[in-house]
């Protein structure tokens, strides 16, 4: 019998989280489940620098990323016609309380809040 790996996956997705156990698993879940172009970002600065060179299809953003900070890298993005439609999913990891008011309209397409256990 033979098993047939998936095929490669062409999206690029951006992590950004400083929560090192977190982001790892998800990266390697997203790999495992076919896509070749996962970038993991452990920092905010990190982060926002990979979003101009990798033009990822998808962020992944963990509001509290140490350095500039989830809203920063936000605000920074919407102001951007280039990246401005890129989505994001913003993720607090930490049970960190995500707070609207700081999040530019438009700019995230899913918030994931208070994650535990396996991605």
């Amino acid at each position: 019998m033979v098993l047939e790996t998936p095929a490669a996956k062409a999206e690029k997705i951006l992590i950004i989280d400083g929560n090192d156990g977190y982001a790892d698993q998800v990266a390697e879940a997203l790999k495992k489940d076919g896509y070749a172009n996962v970038v993991l970002t452990k920092n905010s600065a990190d982060g926002l620098k990979s979003l101009y060179d990798t033009l990822p299809h998808l962020v992944l953003l963990d509001i509290s990323s140490p350095g500039l900070g989830g809203y920063e890298i936000l605000n920074k993005k919407q102001n951007e016609p280039l990246l401005a439609k890129i989505p994001v999913f913003l993720v607090s990891t930490g049970g960190t309380p995500i707070n609207m008011r700081n999040v530019p309209p438009g700019s995230v397409a899913e918030f994931v809040i208070s994650l535990h256990g396996k991605p």
